[in-house]
Parts: structure tokens; C-alpha cells; sequence
């Protein structure tokens, strides 16, 4: 089991576990974060998983949704062995509002997975980053990728 796979079980974990279910009046009590791999540099970033302020994509969710759809070009190989499913990418927005290490959480299958990390890296426009205590911070995002043959 490599540390990508470890970390995320333990992201997975924690916001199953804790912070949603609790009433809480004080928004920091619910805030997590979590030590993940950057799998550019290989070292180690704090990434918030829940911040006071989270990501939001110029234009919005529906805006990112469009460019993903519009975008997402189904490998040729996979069409034709009919694979299909649904990739479940994570990505992490910096401080500057830029995407970096975007990684597959779960598979389909090689060829999807590729296409599914090619289009969340291409997205044009910058996002409006997290932050906590007013101070931009890095947050883990994930997207569905959704992959059917017609």
C-alpha cells in the first residue's frame, strides 16, 4: 500500500468520523487537515480537507462542470472495448488559486483514468482558493468523472 493510498484513507476516514456530525458553533472546530504526498516535488503539504472559506471555481460549479463535459475526450481504445465508469479524481487548490497533484482515488481503468487527470489538469480558469482565518491555505477537492459509452 503506498502513502497516497494510506493518506487517503485516513482523509476518508476522518471526514466520515468527525466534524460533519457534530453541532458546533465555532466553524475552526470542524476545519481538518491532513499531511498529503506532492507528487511533484515529493514532500510533504498541509492540505485542508474542510476550510472556513472553501475553493470556488471562476464561474462557478456549473461552469466547471461544462468545461469538464465539453472537454473530456473519451479514449478511443476504451470506447471500443466498452469501458465505461466513473473516476473519482482529487486535486488540491493552492494558495494562488491553481490546481496541483491531481491524483485517481478510484479507478476505472488506465485509459480513463489518464483522460479523467488530463481534463481536471486543463482547467483555465484560476479558482478563488480556500482559506482559514482569512489567510489563503491548500484544500483537497474531488470531482466525478463520468465516462459512458452511448
Amino acid at each position: 500500500m503506498n502513502i497516497k493510498t494510506i493518506i487517503l484513507t485516513i482523509v476518508l476516514a476522518a471526514i466520515c468520523t468527525t466534524g460533519y456530525a457534530q453541532n458546533t458553533t465555532n466553524p475552526a472546530d470542524s476545519i481538518k487537515v491532513v499531511l498529503l504526498e506532492n507528487l511533484e516535488t515529493n514532500t510533504y503539504d498541509t492540505v485542508y480537507i474542510v476550510a472556513e472559506e472553501m475553493p470556488e471555481y471562476s464561474g462557478g460549479d456549473m461552469e466547471m462542470r461544462k468545461f469538464l463535459a465539453m472537454n473530456v475526450q473519451y479514449p478511443k481504445e476504451a470506447r471500443n472495448k466498452n469501458i465505461q465508469g466513473k473516476v473519482i479524481v482529487y486535486y488540491v487548490v493552492n494558495e494562488k488559486g491553481g490546481i496541483e497533484n491531481v491524483f485517481v482515488s478510484e479507478s476505472v481503468d488506465p485509459l480513463l483514468d489518464a483522460e479523467a487527470i488530463r481534463v481536471v489538469k486543463k482547467l483555465p480558469k484560476p479558482f478563488k482558493p480556500g482559506k482559514v482565518q482569512g489567510k489563503p491555505v491548500k484544500v483537497l477537492l474531488t470531482v466525478p468523472i463520468n465516462f459512458m459509452v452511448n
